[in-house]
């Protein structure tokens, strides 16, 4: 099962009645646009999770995610891509392509070119 955390934008579908309201740990609670609320099943539903803020990552973006810092970088793979290691893997043994990334519910924290 894909893990949520708190904050994460998503886009949720799902059919049928919800007939009563259960707090158990398999639920996910939804705060729609509009302020409507509700709890989810997400092994009865499809939920995707939104492209975060800012999103994609420019080379030379710092983001946070895990608790850590990476910074966005032109891959070295002869790809025209970008990838996000974090800041302190100075070998760049941790290089990370976008969308695994997008999983971690990163923030953007400067934009080169931005204060």
């Amino acid at each position: 099962m894909t893990e949520f955390k708190e904050g994460q934008r998503v886009k949720v579908e799902y059919e049928g009645v919800i007939v009563a309201v259960h707090h158990e740990p398999e639920l996910v609670y939804i705060i729609q646009r509009g302020g409507r609320n509700a709890w989810i099943y997400p092994k009865f539903s499809t939920i995707t999770p939104l492209d975060p803020p800012d999103w994609p990552p420019q080379a030379g973006d710092i983001w946070e995610a895990d608790g850590g810092e990476f910074l966005a970088r032109k891959s070295m793979a002869g790809r025209d891509a970008i990838v996000c290691i974090p800041v302190d893997d100075i070998h760049n043994h941790y290089a990370m392509d976008t969308e695994p990334f997008k999983a971690l519910n990163p923030v953007l924290v400067r934009r080169r070119g931005q204060s």
